[in-house]
């Protein structure tokens, strides 16, 4: 009987463990006046794709707290992940934010996600806010591990742990592209001031944040990648897509481009060619890939097929003015060849 009796509280208590949502809600019904709770229970019907539901729950989360002006930083930045995932909530998600640092100067993730913010709101052509808020997570998140930063955490009972930041691949992988990108509006003459002074960031900042990235996850293609764009010396980019085509698979156009362009241009036409011929395989619409392949096929003598792919880049861009030139070149009756 004891046995029977146990097994059916085990079956009634397995049905509110099913999913943190069922435990959050059975935890709000023991504890209907915790605000902590029912923030809980708000990320649980966010992570559970019922953006409405959670929303609803946040705000009543809020109002227990006193509104936004007197709710913790915590709930703003819970809340503001939660409205990042719905389009017509952006500016709503950044306010939150927002609350969250002011609330608690030592969140250093929500000046992380700030960052991510920018660039998801049109900010991804190369903006200094991106940068700036990038740069300030890590500035807080350091500060956090000082003797001074950690008895501050303590003291005012911050939820912060600097380590989502510092130990995240994708925030070194994304600070290192933020950084690329205003670099390279500063080289368009996009930016007045000169970034290599002590004014902005270098590509050694943005080649430390890659370095950091990848040593967080060796995995990571990506961050390999960029790394290779970065290498002066020819063998060690090809290091570097060699550990990107291997970690993606040999799937990473991009990997496989750079690593054909290298051998391109030191006059490794051979090794150069069937590189290009995989990309394309990946992206056969790419007219980049093919006549820099044409190219390659030119200057390795296979002048048949340097003009077939030539005629295949028309196909696709019937005014490609480097494919027409190429062709007419190779095809011109004065030609010795």
């Amino acid at each position: 009987m004891l046995i029977g009796v146990y097994a059916n509280l085990m079956r009634s208590q397995l049905t509110m463990w099913r999913s943190s949502t069922y435990l959050w809600e059975h935890a709000s019904t023991l504890e209907p006046r915790s605000s902590e709770l029912l923030g809980n229970l708000a990320e649980a019907y966010s992570n559970d794709a019922r953006p409405k539901k959670a929303i609803q729950t946040f705000e009543r989360a809020l109002r227990m707290e006193g509104g936004e002006e007197k709710a913790s930083a915590q709930l703003h930045h819970m809340f503001a992940e939660c409205l990042k995932k719905v389009s017509k909530h952006q500016e709503r998600a950044k306010n939150h934010y927002e609350h969250a640092l002011s609330r608690d100067p030592l969140l250093s993730e929500s000046a992380a996600s700030l960052a991510w913010w920018g660039e998801e709101n049109k900010e991804l052509d190369g903006s200094e806010y991106v940068v700036q808020k990038y740069k300030q997570a890590e500035e807080i998140a350091m500060y956090g591990l000082t003797i001074e930063g950690r008895k501050k955490r303590v003291q005012s009972t911050s939820k912060t742990n600097p380590y989502n930041v510092l130990r995240s691949g994708p925030f070194w992988l994304s600070y290192g592209l933020a950084i690329d990108r205003l670099l390279k509006r500063q080289k368009n003459g996009e930016i007045a001031y000169n970034m290599n002074s002590d004014q902005g960031p270098t590509k050694l900042d943005s080649r430390e944040k890659y370095l950091r990235a990848v040593a967080l996850d060796p995995t990571m293609a990506e961050g390999h990648y960029r790394l290779s764009k970065l290498e002066e010396k020819a063998k060690d980019a090809h290091s570097r897509l060699d550990l990107a085509l291997k970690h993606s698979g040999g799937e990473m156009v991009d990997a496989l481009f750079a690593k054909a362009n290298l051998h391109h241009k030191n006059g490794q036409d051979i090794q150069a060619i069937p590189l290009y011929l995989d990309a394309i395989k990946f992206q056969p619409g790419a007219t980049d890939l093919r006549i820099n392949c044409a190219l390659a096929y030119r200057d390795a003598g296979e002048y048949s097929k340097s003009i077939q792919m030539a005629r295949s880049v028309l196909e696709i861009d019937s005014f490609h003015k480097k494919a027409s030139m190429l062709v007419d070149e190779l095809t011109s009756p004065s030609d010795d060849l």
